[in-house]
């Protein structure tokens, strides 16, 4: 599918300064950030955003730091957004940091990326920055969110007009920000993004998102992860969004009620912690019987084209604000039943996969066109374009990286023919629907030769009850593979079933699994653990840490 550039309003955004131009002039004086500050809602307009990135650009450029190496951490904010495009449009490159990370992960992230400076706010760890300063020598520290204020900078701006002119001019080949890869299989990558590479994953991102009228948005995912930056940040503001800084994810459904969003951009732990908070609260209501009817009967209606959800489920909607139309969500898979039961809600459920190299949207659900089971359809022409090549999926295009940071090897590595190999395996449709069947690095390769997904044989166990989570491996006994399954098991399961031989239980589920499953693909062996598996930010299970027990 191509995209018809000529009716897009931001088809003409190039870099980061493009989107933050773009974004005064279309929306001026519109909130484009409210948080809470006390008792107080603050918010700064579109306008204001535009004068505060320039201060900080200004102020990056007074310290020599321009087109320098900038490293940023900290929780979503106001200043962190500001940072964020004042490092880019003063020609710096921006380098998003997990601040979760150790101090020694820190220290290394920030010597690979030849960072010149950190900008950082007051809620990092105690003592990280006293081990920063005594590790890298040559690395500057400026501290732009403490109480709420901003760098004592020249107020350079005098009115609300041409403040772009204080901007650096930008090249949209030039390098705009270097963003480390989750390291779900191992060593952390830092993947190169050029403004072009940006910018057209976020007209990818708008295109997807459709004409729905979006008002407010609040950010939840991690700032360093592309698809937070992408969809939840550059996206937002092209649109007009005005993005509404929670207290985080323990206090989400508060922050909701709070400031009513109609567009969430969320990963599917998010979106199954929500379906069952409304179970929840149905149960507590004694109303679960009422719920499941009001479902039935708004699958008849609306098959006979009657949409009455957004009334039958006021309640559910309620729950979380009462005005969310949209959550588009990615980063791990999703059921499609839940997909279904939220869609009966009257919330639409985008679904789509993406990957940090490619900026990061690959495929995505979208109004109108929603196939389940499948991650949506394809990126369209001229910005990305997809094969299967052997199973697996490869991607060229503007969206896509040119490589890692100082790692040729890697960079070599992940690369045929000018095409980005993903290294996940998959099949698209005759109607350019992207299907994800597995990883390449999660394929099994057992002693017959035979290969196995770990991921379908997941799917398959994992609907067991007594599951929580499982993680599909091969194990060697010194004779041979064994094709083990380690299992998180479902402690409010066990309770309210009174299990008392969970292991038992579990082999008597899984041997009649495997009877019907070919002789290769049958588990061998389960093994039991007493917590949850050890995940990254956007809920993907290390799976290297799982092998590196056996």
């Amino acid at each position: 599918m191509d995209l018809d550039l000529k009716n897009m309003d931001y088809a003409n955004i190039k870099t980061l300064k493009d989107v933050i131009t773009f974004a005064a002039e279309n929306y001026g004086g519109k909130p484009a950030v409210k948080w809470q500050n006390g008792i107080t809602i603050e918010e700064r307009s579109y306008f204001q955003l535009r004068s505060d990135v320039c201060k900080i650009a200004t102020y990056l450029k007074e310290l020599d730091l321009n087109k320098g190496h900038i490293a940023i951490i900290g929780d979503m904010s106001y200043e962190w957004i500001v940072s964020f495009y004042g490092i880019s449009c003063s020609s710096a490159v921006v380098i998003p940091i997990d601040k979760q990370l150790s101090n020694e992960d820190i220290t290394h992230l920030l010597r690979k990326s030849d960072a010149d400076c950190l900008i950082y706010d007051t809620s990092h760890k105690s003592g990280l920055i006293e081990y920063l300063q005594k590790n890298i020598e040559s690395l500057k520290f400026i501290s732009i969110i403490e109480s709420n204020e901003f760098p004592n900078v020249p107020d350079i701006i005098k009115s609300s007009e041409n403040t772009d002119s204080h901007l650096s001019e930008l090249e949209q080949d030039s390098l705009a920000a270097i963003v480390f890869t989750s390291g779900t299989t191992g060593t952390s990558k830092g993947v190169r993004l050029t403004h072009k590479n940006m910018c057209s994953g976020l007209i990818v991102s708008c295109h997807f998102a459709g004409k729905s009228d979006f008002s407010t948005t609040i950010p939840i995912l991690p700032t360093y992860h592309m698809y937070e930056i992408t969809t939840g940040i550059q996206s937002v503001i092209v649109i007009g969004c005005t993005i509404c800084i929670g207290r985080g994810l323990k206090y989400i459904t508060q922050s909701m009620k709070q400031y009513k969003p109609t567009l969430l951009i969320l990963v599917p732990m998010i979106v199954e912690m929500m379906h069952k908070l409304i179970w929840a609260e149905a149960k507590k209501a004694g109303k679960e019987k009422k719920l499941k009817k009001l479902i039935v009967i708004a699958k008849l209606l609306n098959r006979l084209g009657i949409d009455l959800r957004r009334n039958l489920f006021k309640s559910v909607l309620d729950i979380f604000g009462g005005e969310i139309l949209t959550i588009v969500c990615g980063g791990a898979p999703l059921s499609a039943d839940l997909m279904e039961e939220f869609q009966c809600f009257g919330i639409q459920v985008n679904y789509g996969y993406g990957i940090t190299e490619c900026s990061p949207v690959v495929a995505s659900n979208m109004p109108g066109h929603n196939k389940p089971g499948s991650v949506g359809v394809i990126v369209p022409f001229p910005y990305g374009m997809v094969k299967i090549l052997n199973d697996e999926i490869l991607v060229r295009g503007p969206i896509v990286t040119s490589g890692y940071y100082n790692d040729p090897k890697a960079t070599e590595e992940s690369f045929v023919n000018g095409w980005y190999r993903t290294g996940d395996l998959g099949y698209i449709d005759k109607n350019n629907n992207l299907y994800i069947t597995g990883r390449i690095k999660n394929l099994i390769i057992l002693d017959n030769g035979e290969n196995v997904s770990s991921e379908e044989l997941e799917a398959i166990f994992g609907e067991v009850p007594l599951v929580k989570e499982v993680v599909i491996h091969a194990l060697n006994n010194k004779e041979r593979l064994l094709l083990t399954a380690t299992v998180y098991p479902d402690e409010l399961y066990i309770k309210e079933n009174s299990i008392m031989d969970v292991q038992g239980e579990l082999e008597k589920e899984f041997f009649q699994i495997n009877s019907n499953l070919p002789p290769y693909k049958r588990v061998q062996l389960i093994r039991l653990r007493n917590a949850e598996f050890e995940k990254t930010s956007s809920g993907k299970i290390k799976r290297h840490l799982i092998c590196s027990e056996n």
